[in-house]
């Protein structure tokens, strides 16, 4: 990860209210992963969340979309999130 990534990831952080000064930034499994880099995540009930529209505004061709996904399916991804310890902030 690259200096710059790295400080847009954690400017996001703040700005969506993290409090831990340095989190670990370790990406996890993929649900698909090719040998040129370019790694890809299936969104599941956890992602389509308002949290999720500041990390979308960076002009991809599906924000609008997935920002409407997200606040139609906002009260389904809360209901999943809230138990197991899913999240680390209430």
């Amino acid at each position: 990860m690259t200096a710059a990534v790295t400080t847009r990831i954690m400017d996001l952080f703040r700005d969506l209210g993290g409090t831990v000064y340095t989190p670990l930034l370790r990406p996890g499994s993929w649900d698909l992963a090719f040998t040129n880099g370019l790694v890809i995540e299936l969104d599941e009930e956890l992602h389509p969340n308002r949290y999720r529209q500041p990390t979308l505004d960076q002009g991809l061709p599906w924000s609008e979309d997935y920002a409407v996904n997200a606040v139609s399916r906002g009260a389904e991804c809360l209901a999943v999130g809230r138990w197991g310890r899913r999240w680390s902030h209430p």
